[in-house]
C-alpha cells in the first residue's frame, strides 16, 4: 500500500472516530452532566437569574477534555454538588464546539471553565480546571464570596468566608478566605482590630501560606 495513501487513510479513520466521540457525547451529555438542571441558554438564565436574584453558573467544556469527563463523571453527580448548583444558582452549560459566540464573549481559552456571573451576565469569578467534590464545593463558596465582595456587599462576603472556614477548614482555600473576611469585617466595621485578629490568626493556623504574608503588614 502506498504509504501517502496508508497516512491519508489514518488520518480519515482518526477524523471519524473525533466525530463518533463528540457525536455520542453531545447526545449523551446532559445525562452525563450530573443530571443538574440545565438551563437553555443565556437569555432565560437571565430572565431567571434576574427573578430570583441568583447568580449564574457557567460550565464551559469540551468533548475530548479529559478535565471535563473527570468532572462531569465524579464531581457534578455528588448529591451536595448537584444541591448547591440547583438551589444557589442559574446553572447553565456550553460545549465549546457548539457555542463559538459564548466562547469569546466570555474569552474562554481552556476547559473545563467555570464562571460566576450577575443577573445581567456580567462574569463575577472564574476558575478552570478539574476539582473534586469537596474542592469543587469550597472553590464555589469562595467564588461567591468574590462575586459579593466585588460587589461590595461585605456582609453577604462574610457569610460565604465564614462558609468556607467552617465547612472546609482543610482545603488549599482556607487562608484566603480567612485574609478576606478579616478585610470585609474591616470594611463594615473600620475597627482595624479585626485586620490585626486577622493577621494573628493567620500566622498562627498558615504559617507559610503567600495570604498570611501578605497579612503581615497588619501586624504592627
Amino acid at each position: 500500500m502506498n504509504k501517502f495513501y496508508k497516512k491519508g487513510l489514518i488520518n480519515v479513520i482518526l477524523l471519524i472516530f473525533a466525530c463518533i466521540t463528540s457525536i455520542v457525547y453531545a447526545m449523551g451529555r446532559h445525562d452525563k452532566e450530573g443530571n443538574i438542571e440545565w438551563r437553555e441558554g443565556l437569555e432565560q438564565a437571565k430572565k431567571e437569574a434576574q427573578e430570583s436574584d441568583k447568580l449564574i453558573f457557567f460550565f464551559f467544556h469540551h468533548p475530548m477534555c479529559s478535565g471535563c469527563k473527570k468532572i462531569i463523571a465524579e464531581t457534578l453527580p455528588d448529591t451536595q454538588v448537584k444541591k448547591t448548583l440547583e438551589g444557589e444558582f442559574v446553572p447553565l452549560t456550553y460545549l465549546v464546539t457548539e457555542a463559538k459566540n459564548m466562547v469569546q464573549q466570555y474569552k474562554v481559552s481552556w476547559t473545563p471553565t467555570f464562571i460566576l456571573a450577575d443577573k445581567n451576565g456580567n462574569e463575577q469569578d472564574r476558575w478552570i480546571g478539574f476539582l473534586p467534590p469537596g474542592d469543587f464545593l469550597a472553590q464555589v463558596a469562595l467564588s461567591e464570596g468574590h462575586a459579593a465582595f466585588k460587589k461590595e456587599d461585605f456582609n453577604a462576603a462574610q457569610r460565604y468566608f465564614e462558609k468556607v472556614l467552617k465547612e472546609f477548614s482543610e482545603s488549599a482555600y482556607a487562608p484566603e478566605a480567612r485574609y478576606l473576611l478579616g478585610v470585609s469585617q474591616y470594611k463594615v466595621t473600620h475597627d482595624s482590630s479585626y485586620l490585626k485578629k486577622t493577621w494573628e490568626d493567620m500566622k498562627a493556623q498558615y504559617p507559610n501560606d503567600n495570604w498570611t504574608k501578605k497579612a503581615s503588614a497588619w501586624g504592627n
